[in-house]
């Protein structure tokens, strides 16, 4: 189910010197899957990573992607169980639901306003 998945797309933020700001190098987007993001290192360099996602045809595939100029390319694909912490567990018919109160639903003028407040709050004055 979706709530048992951590991403939904992957991203990959690059420093920017000239803009001093991180921005997006590569996305992809429409992938579903969960951690671990497992880092490759070649001495003290990122050449890639690894990470666990589920194809188009419901097969849980481990995905080894390689850097190249700030992209990401897949590398491999192989099919691979993950870790047995991948998936959340699923609840049993009989184990009570914990309560959790529904998000408070504000307009876009009480979020404006409770960050002025906050904003306020936070000055020297």
């Amino acid at each position: 189910s979706a709530r048992d998945l951590e991403y939904d797309s992957l991203r990959i933020f690059t420093w920017s010197a000239r803009r001093h700001r991180y921005e997006t190098s590569w996305i992809e987007h429409g992938v579903q899957g969960a951690g671990p993001v497992i880092l490759t290192l070649q001495g003290a360099a990122i050449t890639g990573f690894r990470t666990y996602a589920i194809e188009k045809d419901g097969q849980v595939m481990r995905r080894d992607y390689t850097l190249q100029n700030y992209r990401a390319r897949i590398a491999a694909r192989v099919a691979e169980q993950p870790p047995a912490t991948w998936f959340i567990a699923p609840r049993r018919a009989n184990q009570p639901q914990p309560y959790a109160a529904p998000p408070e639903k504000l307009s876009l003028w009480q979020k404006t306003l409770r960050w002025f407040k906050r904003l306020r709050s936070g000055s020297s004055r």
